[in-house]
């Protein structure tokens, strides 16, 4: 029995161990926070993946170079590649040519040839824009400029100055110089 008494008690003291490790490993897990900080840091093949509160992507932002920004912190990108992920919903693609990151991901400023495609939910057309640079707050899913925009989908053509954006909603404001066309096919 004296054999069996330290065995015994080294049994207790490893089960109390694990009890007590699962208990801490439990509550570092609930107070991770969701959304982790923009790292200012050079690097090759950048992927930013935001995920929201329940879990589900927010959005992607893509960079086959990224260095860390010489003045205003944040990130530069080259070539981004910005996708905004909607529940049930088809994702929403930005390219350009250029681009920064502020180093809380609240704001990505997209310049040179800047290209938004929205992809149709359903069989409905997809929508381009084009304009010279664009700021998008991605977490809001909003956009803006105050450049001249290029707004088409098959048989519309819109052309102004200025715009602000609900990219949620696909509600586009375009605020000067509006002109547009509109073609009626016929089936």
């Amino acid at each position: 029995m004296r054999g069996l008494l330290p065995l015994l008690l080294l049994l207790g003291l490893a089960l109390a161990t694990t009890w007590y490790l699962q208990r801490v490993e439990t509550q570092l897990a609930t107070s991770r926070p969701t959304e982790q900080p923009a790292i200012n840091a050079e690097g090759w093949d950048v992927d930013i993946l935001v995920i929201d509160a329940l879990g589900q992507p927010s959005y992607r932002l893509l960079s086959p170079h990224a260095v860390e920004a010489t003045e205003g912190g944040g990130t530069d990108l080259e070539q981004p590649v910005l996708t905004v992920y909607e529940q049930d919903r088809v994702p929403a693609d930005s390219r350009a040519d250029h681009g920064w990151l502020s180093s809380d991901l609240s704001l990505l400023r997209l310049e040179g040839n800047v290209n938004l495609v929205r992809a149709p939910a359903t069989d409905g057309p997809t929508t381009t824009l084009d304009t010279p640079w664009l700021l998008v707050y991605p977490q809001l899913n909003r956009a803006e400029t105050e450049a001249a925009v290029v707004i088409t989908a098959p048989g519309q053509r819109l052309e102004g100055v200025g715009m602000r954006a609900d990219l949620q909603r696909e509600h586009y404001q375009l605020l000067s110089q509006v002109r547009g066309q509109h073609e009626v096919t016929t089936r």
